[in-house]
């Protein structure tokens, strides 16, 4: 009788322990919106890994600029993993839609191409086509939140 009471009390703090770690992640998430904001498209060769060292997913791999301008050691603006959803659906020129993206990369160290102060760029991938859809897509303005 004693042994399945301790592995009943032991059960429940464990779900408890579990509900309340799961509670703080959602209350420690912090979400932040930008209207009209620049988004471009960017490509890599094969092989190549981000500024936090995975492999760039196509469409999906965001990349911003550092906290700093000119320092990549300050690290991005938004945090690794963080999840960027546009308020519109954007399209490749061939059609493909994309509206959520993760932060893994760090883009124009300097800040020195003149987009908006919260921009963001799109990994778009490296065949030729590739590089032809990311030079069409050109710069987007669209307005996102961000949440980490």
């Amino acid at each position: 009788m004693f042994k399945k009471l301790k592995t009943k009390i032991v059960t429940s703090l464990f779900a408890a322990i579990l509900l309340t770690s799961l509670f703080i992640d959602y209350a420690s998430a912090a979400s932040y919106t930008y209207l009209n904001q620049d988004v471009t498209a960017y490509t890599a060769p094969a092989g190549s890994l981000t500024y936090y060292g995975t492999t760039p997913q196509k469409y999906k791999t965001a990349a911003v600029h550092p906290k700093t301008c000119g320092s990549p050691s300050s690290g991005t603006i938004f945090p690794f993993g963080a999840v960027i959803k546009t308020s519109t659906v954007l399209k490749t020129p061939s059609g493909t839609s994309m509206q959520y993206f993760t932060v893994e990369d760090m883009g124009d160290v300097f800040c020195s191409r003149g987009l908006t102060r919260q921009w963001f760029d799109i990994y778009f991938g490296y065949t030729s086509s590739d590089i032809n859809q990311a030079k069409l897509f050109g710069i987007k303005t669209v307005s996102y939140t961000v949440t980490y």
